[in-house]
């Protein structure tokens, strides 16, 4: 796949009990639905298998992209977000072989991260269109921003395991559509604790690639063996109701 495909890339966001997308999901989803009704060689990148704050639901739906044998087998199985996101665009007239699903991540940086290391950079993909909504979108941008500015490093004199070809990331902000009042306000504030976290970390660690996954798996609370990972917090917050 080479240029001038276009991805255009959903940062997961939850999926309810029943596994349907949050609603502020769906304004992201929404927004992927009109670039594909206008713009046929764009390809769909939808992000996250779950998320670190809660478990997934279980599957109890069939899925438009495999045979009904296939999805009996797969029913009772944890949902991934992304296959859910899948599911409302292809049952809105997406073709499958327009969406590419991302199984592994747990979080934004997650997201950034294997989009372009499982997906983007493998297939030649340059220019990456990330669509999220307005609490989400000074961290999302700031984390592809880093991990898109991340540096080739030689793996033999003869190959690199990323890119030099600088990648064109653009950014479409949706509104906060679904959220309560609290929730909206505390999710606000993590995401701006975040940022600034985040902002420290890049500088120290700066914009290497071996530093970046040293970073993610072996300090980052989602992807660390669970037995190493720091205690967490059990108090209620309302930020968890944006998950």
């Amino acid at each position: 796949m080479s240029n001038p495909v276009r991805a255009v890339v959903i940062p997961g966001g939850g999926i309810d009990d029943n596994g349907r997308p949050r609603p502020w999901v769906t304004a992201r989803l929404d927004r992927a639905l009109e670039i594909a009704r206008g713009d046929g060689n764009a390809v769909f990148l939808l992000l996250s298998r779950g998320t670190s704050h809660r478990p997934p639901p279980r599957d109890a739906v069939k899925d438009a992209c495999v045979s009904s044998e296939d999805a009996e087998r797969r029913s009772g199985f944890p949902l991934d977000e992304s296959t859910a996101s899948a599911r409302y665009l292809i049952d809105r007239g997406v073709e499958h072989k327009r969406i590419m699903c991302d199984g592994w991540s747990l979080d934004t940086i997650g997201n950034a991260y294997f989009c372009r290391f499982m997906m983007t950079d493998p297939l030649g993909i340059r220019s990456i269109h990330v669509i999220t909504n307005a609490f989400h979108m000074p961290r999302t941008r700031a984390i592809f921003e880093w991990v898109y500015a991340v540096r080739a490093t030689a793996i033999s004199p003869s190959t690199t395991l990323v890119s030099d070809d600088a990648a064109m990331l653009s950014f479409d902000e949706v509104p906060d559509v679904g959220l309560e009042a609290d929730a909206l306000a505390a999710r606000r504030e993590k995401e701006a604790s975040g940022l600034e976290a985040l902002r420290k970390t890049r500088a120290e660690l700066g914009d290497g690639a071996a530093a970046l996954a040293q970073f993610l798996f072996l300090h980052h609370n989602a992807y660390v063996p669970a037995a190493a990972q720091s205690a967490q917090t059990t108090r209620p917050n309302p930020a968890l109701n944006s998950y």
